[in-house]
């Protein structure tokens, strides 16, 4: 990945454009974003959790940031397991980091490993699933009366929709939308029965929540605070009828 970073303007959990470039030397991708971990004069790391393994749709990529850590959200967790993985182009930082496993221990268990091996054995069809039900999800939102908005990146009409487009395979399980108050949204999420009300983005069970009075309290009045009124879902891989009843009756 490349990106152009000036010491001075960048400083820890800054979220960073970026730009991946092809092996072959092709047309780079459309601007992509991570968000930068840590940072020097002489090393920088950033860390992606944006995308499941299953739906990024690259072909091998030159990295010149030093380190990228990824996190395996949908190998197994949310919600049984916490992992990731750390991926260098620096001999020297790989030895680093070798030593650091060896002496500290900063390795996966016995268990850890056994849940992420089960996982990546139903990754796929877990995500197929995931992506299905959310594309039903938001046909059926985007067709209600009382929804003012849909956010998703599979809609044409959707800021990120040309970059999500050719970035990943399918567009995943999140997401967002908007009602005419916010009382009328957490009353939405309050009434599911089958959407879980919780704060995560979630697993193989579909989850409600409402981020201006949850995940994202902190931030009012901020310049990162969102709409009252907005209610984030992650979809997981129950029927999508079920889930579309579920909703519609909520939203009676």
């Amino acid at each position: 990945m490349k990106f152009d970073l000036a010491d001075d303007a960048v400083a820890v959990g800054d979220q960073l454009a970026f730009t991946a470039v092809w092996n072959s030397g092709d047309e780079p991708l459309p601007p992509l974003t991570a968000r930068l971990l840590l940072t020097d004069s002489a090393n920088q790391t950033i860390f992606s959790t944006d995308l499941p393994p299953a739906g990024e749709d690259y072909p091998t990529l030159q990295w010149t940031a030093n380190e990228a850590i990824r996190f395996p959200f949908s190998v197994g967790l949310p919600p049984d397991l916490v992992g990731g993985a750390v991926v260098t182009s620096d001999d020297a930082l790989a030895d680093r980091l070798a030593f650091l496993q060896n002496a500290v221990g900063a390795v996966p268990g016995p268990m850890d490993c056994y849940l992420a091996l089960r996982g990546v054995k139903t990754l796929a069809v877990r995500m197929e699933a995931h992506c299905r039900g959310a594309r039903a999800v938001v046909d059926f939102l985007a067709e209600h009366p009382k929804v003012v908005k849909v956010h998703f990146p599979g809609l044409p009409g959707h800021p990120g929709h040309a970059i999500a487009a050719r970035q990943m395979k399918d567009f995943g399980g999140m997401v967002s939308f908007e009602l005419g108050s916010a009382e009328e949204a957490v009353r939405a999420a309050e009434r599911t029965e089958l959407f879980f009300l919780a704060e995560s983005l979630g697993g193989v069970e579909s989850l409600i929540e409402v981020p201006a009075a949850m995940t994202h309290l902190s931030v009012a009045g901020s310049t990162l605070e969102v709409p009252p009124a907005l209610v984030r879902l992650s979809v997981g891989i129950e029927h999508p009828d079920d889930l579309i009843r579920d909703l519609a009756r909520a939203l009676d």
